[in-house]
């Protein structure tokens, strides 16, 4: 409990241990200092509350962490704690430009600026200058890594100071890419779709010989997109060094497909009906390939669901042959086809009607099929046929219980008035009749109504033995 004392008495206890400073209600200035210099690195702050700007700095001095128990630092104070290190800000709320800039100065190659929310661009631009002092200088410009969105301007003076910093920015602005690009052709695999204008900045009118074309092919395959009638020997050039070019030749022949191909199989996409060979050459690379061919041979289609059934998910219209192995493999991958043949459903269930249930929409004759089983499987089945709940209704008054069960109350009515009206309806028929909670009107009219002389015995009886 904290309680007034005289001067003298506040220093002798403070001087004993600083953080005895914490018994003491309203410490004078002077034992606030004393209290201090007699803890370890001023941690005896934290007990005081609003201190000055003298009393702050006295403990920071003492030991710079210490500015995290101050709530509100002065910003002489802030000041030296980031001067010392950097990354001291994360223990300052709110810090004002001018400690951020000295605080990204002041830390490793100014990483201090992961612990700044929004920085302004000034504050961005000290950071990404910040690491000339370091020997490696590959380093530089390594904070705009942390950056969530970096100004164009920050971004350029980001890989001006180091061409691989472009590597931690983003969706760079196209002027950065060009940037980089032009000081190392290696980044030049950063840029994945060109515009126009940016190949036309990169290379300029320095397509118009071949040597010229052949070195911008090799270096850059997309530029063909720029010449104008490029020899053979250029188009194979790009190609051989990225597949994906093929998508800006005009009516590329076989050996340009093959060269194509071989680079990069998924360049098949760009290919408007490739033939069996070219199909076949595709897949030799991956077999993951045959995604990107928009209507692959049935060869082809074979060939890949032998490998793997789940396969039959990356065709987009597989023959009934093709359907038809992928389900004898796993008939799981029924769910991978969007319209199966009723043989190819068939062929599931023949191996179990628990499979019914990856069937989107079995036909009539296989749901029939499933109810006759068990009831249950009206589970599996989404959109059952109204004959098929009529023959469900039929068997069991508990097809009224499943979700799936639409058809109305007339017709219900109508099935359950024949079944009740049969010389033996069967005790289980009759018990899920009287058990059912969903019969929508007194289930003693309807067996007035419909029930032959077994039913209506069947009924009184249960209701005496009530």
């Amino acid at each position: 409990m904290k309680r007034s004392m005289e001067k003298s008495d506040q220093l002798r206890l403070v001087s004993k241990n600083g953080n005895y400073i914490r018994k003491i209600k309203n410490p004078l200035d002077e034992t606030i200092l004393k209290a201090i210099r007699n803890s370890w690195e001023g941690s005896a702050i934290r007990f005081v509350d609003n201190p000055s700007e003298e009393q702050q700095m006295e403990a920071v001095r003492r030991g710079v962490a210490t500015i995290q128990h101050i709530k509100k630092p002065a910003l002489s104070v802030q000041l030296h704690c980031v001067g010392f290190h950097g990354d001291l800000v994360q223990f300052i709320s709110n810090p004002p430009e001018a400690v951020q800039i000295k605080a990204v100065e002041n830390s490793w190659n100014g990483r201090a600026i992961r612990f700044l929310e929004n920085p302004t661009e000034a504050v961005q631009l000290a950071a990404v200058m910040t690491g000339e002092i370091y020997k490696d200088t590959n380093e530089f410009g390594d904070a705009i890594e942390y950056m969530e969105k970096p100004t164009e301007k920050v971004q350029l003076a980001a890989v001006d100071k180091n061409l691989w910093a472009v590597l931690h920015i983003k969706n760079p602005k196209e002027k950065v890419l060009l940037k980089a690009v032009r000081g190392n052709r290696d980044l030049l695999r950063l840029v994945e779709k060109p515009s126009e204008s940016f190949l036309m900045e990169l290379f300029g009118n320095r397509l118009e010989t071949e040597n010229e074309r052949l070195f911008a092919a090799e270096v850059y395959p997309f530029s063909i997109k720029l010449m104008k009638n490029p020899s053979k020997a250029v188009v194979l050039k790009a190609l051989g060094t990225n597949g994906d070019a093929i998508e800006f030749v005009r009516e590329p022949d076989t050996e340009m497909i093959k060269e194509a191909i071989a680079q990069n199989g998924r360049a098949v996409r760009f290919i408007e009906n490739p033939s069996l060979e070219i199909q076949k050459l595709c897949i030799e690379k991956n077999i993951d390939n045959i995604r990107f061919i928009e209507n692959p041979h049935e060869e082809i289609q074979i060939q890949a669901v032998k490998e793997y059934a789940f396969r039959i998910h990356d065709i987009g219209d597989p023959t009934e042959r093709v359907q038809l192995l992928a389900v004898s493999k796993n008939p799981e991958r029924i769910k991978c086809i969007r319209k199966p043949t009723e043989a190819v459903q068939r062929k599931v269930v023949e191996q179990g009607m628990k499979y019914l249930k990856y069937i989107e929409n079995p036909v009539k004759e296989i749901q029939m099929e499933a109810i006759e089983e068990s009831l249950s499987h009206l589970n599996h089945i989404k959109h059952p046929d109204p004959d098929v709940l009529r023959r469900a209704l039929s068997i069991s008054a508990k097809a009224l219980e499943y979700d799936c069960y639409n058809l109305s109350w007339q017709e219900s009515e109508a099935v359950i008035g024949e079944a009740l009206s049969k010389d033996d309806p069967g005790e289980e028929y009759l018990r899920s009749f009287i058990d059912s909670k969903h019969i929508q009107c007194d289930k003693a009219i309807l067996v007035d109504r419909y029930g032959s002389m077994r039913t209506k015995a069947y009924f009184l009886d249960d209701r005496l033995s009530l």
